[in-house]
């Protein structure tokens, strides 16, 4: 077992171990390395044993979830143990957020398996490099002729009709940004134009600017952001995407307000960010920041208020106290259901 432990540590191929609680309990020094350990050989597993792999910085790409994966993976396991055959090994498309790793160094296909031992079923992950960056979607002209099943193909025409599909390109990706029905928009590196979608120029008025864009400089200066209870008005360096794009650093439901520059209501919504990286080099570009759960503020009040309410009676509910509550006149207005199980066992006659 030592020795096989011992090869194990030593191969090229990234290993993470993960047990029935999802935690890493194995990592060799090439998993290591890729994760960011300060010193694999001098102190191996700092800071990765006994973390999920979502905080050791393993992001799953489009839109999936390492718990959701990994159930489905304990499903397909069970299912081969029940019909006697080898248990799957499941493909998925990750990235890694360590610091000093190139653009391709940073993604992996994992080879996801299951490994059943005494206390439960143990998750493999072996780290392989992802076929989608060695081999870059850029057709060649070459390719092109050998795909012409012995027709004649005229380079010149060939790059012509490249190069206008290229053209085509950035109206297409604008037609999928505007086509989206999240409000949304877009923030340059240097932070001197925003680009907001469709959805978000009709939700958030012409502040954002038209079709175009407008200046960063001059949006943050005639825009208010608010703290979502609109008791603190946002310095424009503490503007959700602006910071995103200083540090660098995606970020989840961010809650805040800002008061409608046409109708003057007063909006509070959620908003996510997401840093945008060039395809082919790898540099940081700008952040894309989508905004969600647009809500006037007296229906959030209203809501929040009912949520707890809602808090309070359950909690009540499960008291073995007798509790009520009274309006100012004396009028019972709520009673817990122990109060109402007693009520109801009396007879009136």
């Amino acid at each position: 077992m030592d020795l096989q432990l011992a090869v194990l540590r030593h191969i090229p191929t990234p290993i993470i171990v993960l047990c029935p609680r999802r935690a890493a309990i194995f990592a060799n020094r090439a998993a290591e390395r890729v994760l960011g350990s300060r010193d694999p050989i001098q102190s191996p597993g700092q800071g990765i044993l006994g973390r999920p792999p979502n905080d050791l910085g393993i992001r799953l790409l489009y839109n999936r979830i390492w718990e959701a994966v990994l159930d489905r993976l304990v499903g397909a396991h069970q299912q081969a143990i029940a019909e006697g055959i080898e248990g799957p090994v499941h493909e998925i498309d990750a990235v890694v957020s360590t610091p000093g790793l190139s653009y391709a160094e940073r993604h992996f296909r994992i080879l996801l398996s299951g490994l059943t031992a005494d206390d439960g079923l143990h998750f493999m992950l072996s780290l392989e490099r992802s076929p989608h960056i060695e081999k870059r979607m850029s057709p060649r002209i070459e390719d092109l002729k050998s795909a012409s099943y012995g027709v004649p193909v005229n380079p010149d025409q060939v790059g012509k009709t490249l190069l206008e599909y290229a053209r085509d390109v950035p109206k297409l990706k604008r037609a999928v940004f505007d086509s989206c029905d999240v409000p949304g928009f877009i923030l340059t590196l240097n932070e001197k134009f925003y680009l907001a979608n469709k959805k978000a120029r009709e939700v958030l008025g012409d502040i954002m600017g038209g079709a175009d864009g407008c200046d960063g400089p001059g949006l943050r200066e005639r825009m208010a952001i608010w703290d979502e209870n609109f008791e603190n008005k946002l310095e424009a360096d503490d503007f959700p995407g602006l910071k995103m794009v200083r540090s660098r650093k995606p970020f989840t439901r961010y809650r805040c307000g800002f008061i409608h520059a046409v109708t003057g209501d007063r909006i509070v919504m959620s908003v996510d960010g997401e840093c945008l990286y060039d395809d082919s080099t790898g540099d940081f570009i700008g952040g894309l920041c989508w905004c969600r759960d647009l809500q006037e503020y007296s229906d959030y009040l209203v809501h929040s208020l009912q949520r707890r309410l809602e808090s309070h009676e359950t909690i009540c509910n499960l008291l073995p106290h007798l509790v009520w509550t009274t309006t100012t006149d004396g009028f019972c207005d709520w009673f817990s259901s122990r109060v109402g199980f007693l009520l109801s066992s009396f007879v009136v006659y």
